[in-house]
């Protein structure tokens, strides 16, 4: 893998972050967003925007366990107004297993 001269692999990042204490309370997502301004001076104007509710749903579904939401699946997901929705969507679909699934088959194309 090539990476950007004085980048580092998102894996490290994650690890890195996960492994760092919370300084002040900040969120996992923010100790991440910190580890890569810290590696790139323009960041802030390299990142995307984040994506409207519809695109991340299909996105996060996608990658996660491989298939686009349901219907019902996608009605719920916007039906709630909590600001922690997505949080919620990404750990339901971690915990899936439709999820460790898609994970088995990516490593075993990736290893093999």
């Amino acid at each position: 893998m090539r990476l950007p001269k004085g980048g580092r692999p998102f894996a490290l990042l994650l690890a890195a972050a996960c492994a760092s204490p919370a300084a002040g309370g900040d969120r996992l997502s923010e100790r991440i967003d910190a580890l890569i301004a810290a590696g790139h001076k323009d960041y802030a104007s390299a990142a995307a925007p984040i994506a409207a509710d519809d695109e991340f749903l299909r996105r996060v579904t996608l990658d996660l366990i491989g298939r686009v939401p349901t219907g019902t699946e996608a009605r719920t997901f916007f039906a709630d107004r909590s600001p922690f929705k997505r949080v919620r969507v990404i750990d339901a679909l971690l915990a899936s297993p439709e999820c460790a699934r898609r994970l088995q088959q990516y490593l075993d194309v990736v290893l093999m």
